[in-house]
């Protein structure tokens, strides 16, 4: 994707990554380390390395120690991405410009007619307690996969948690390790195929041997859990809130880009719930009949009638052939977003 010279994953730092930590079992080591050093992995780095070449050495300052964050990474990511994609379309970006004493994410200007609107990317993430939790999971599954011998393993988290993310904490590290111990002579054992090792509410299957010297694969199961809109709203709220001076002062439309995690489920229902009001429904019945009739309205409680700097809101989600766009325009708007000029479906490869 890119013959520069990498700026991101320069060989001294990978380099200083694998001295610190390729001596460390897997599941000990941070969770970006596949990405700084695996080949599988390269096309990844490509792009981000893509991401930032066009930025100024600045910009580059800025960016380029949050991507190698693993706190900071994805929202690094996601800004670099949704405005790799806008730039793909035509328009002109800067990044983290200083702006009345606010570095917004972008601000964008059409080249053609020097239309200017400021952009805000939020990552619409699992909560701190669900990504622990995962963390955690994901550990355990490291741990399994340390174990000798050639084995392909799906792992059934316990029954949910009756809370809102419907997430189940794993076992402590204690409990793990024992859990492998005995897990790993139970594949010594030679089980059948289909065999389960169910353990503290939780089920580990044996699928097979898989390939010779391939070693141990282990699949964690579809976990359900409530998609809640409301984290959501709160965070778009905020971004509204914090530059609606900034956008009135520069009489600029206010964007807020999301970029939703899969974990969470949330999408345009979530986001147009949030923008425009919760949907109701209640049973009428109109006059002169006798039945009654389902209608649906919206709440007044819409950000967009509250924060008329807020012109729009857009989901921007990865695909195949590269990022897609969905607006959603504000139609009370102090200062509307032009139709098109963020194009809706997907973008150049």
């Amino acid at each position: 994707m890119t013959s520069q010279p990498p700026r991101v994953f320069t060989p001294d730092w990978v380099e200083r990554q694998k001295q610190r930590y390729s001596n460390s079992p897997a599941h000990s080591r941070p969770h970006l380390y596949g990405l700084w050093v695996e080949e599988r992995a390269q096309s990844l780095r490509d792009r981000i390395e893509a991401w930032v070449a066009p930025l100024t050495s600045e910009e580059q300052a800025e960016v380029i120690p949050r991507l190698r964050d693993g706190n900071q990474f994805q929202q690094a990511y996601n800004e670099l991405a949704v405005g790799d994609s806008l730039r793909s379309r035509g328009l002109q970006l800067a990044y983290e410009p200083e702006l009345n004493g606010q570095t917004p994410d972008w601000l964008v200007c059409h080249a053609e007619n020097n239309f200017r609107f400021i952009l805000e990317i939020l990552s619409s993430n699992p909560s701190e307690d669900r990504v622990s939790r995962d963390n955690e999971w994901d550990r355990f599954r490291l741990r399994l996969e340390a174990l000798p011998g050639d084995a392909l393993l799906y792992l059934q988290q316990p029954d949910p948690d009756d809370d809102a993310e419907m997430v189940s904490g794993a076992p402590t590290v204690a409990r793990q390790k024992q859990i492998v111990r005995d897990v790993g002579r139970w594949l010594q054992s030679g089980p059948v195929e289909g065999a389960k090792f169910p353990v503290d509410g939780m089920t580990i299957s044996y699928l097979g041997s898989g390939r010779p010297g391939m070693g141990v694969k282990c699949s964690p199961g579809i976990v359900a859990f409530w998609v809640d809109g409301e984290p959501l709203k709160e965070a778009i709220k905020e971004k509204a809130s914090k530059y609606r001076t900034l956008t009135e002062s520069m009489q600029v439309p206010l964007v807020v880009g999301v970029v939703p995690d899969f974990r969470t489920g949330r999408g345009m229902d979530e986001v147009s719930e949030a923008a425009l009001g919760a949907i109701q429904t209640v049973m009428v019945r109109p006059a002169g009949e006798e039945e009654y009739r389902q209608h649906c309205y919206r709440e007044a409680n819409g950000l967009f009638s509250r924060y008329p700097n807020l012109s729009a809101v857009v989901v921007s989600e990865f695909g195949w052939a590269g990022m897609t766009h969905k607006v959603l325009r504000n139609p009370g708007a102090s200062r509307p977003l032009p139709e098109g000029l963020i194009p809706e479906g997907e973008g150049p490869k």
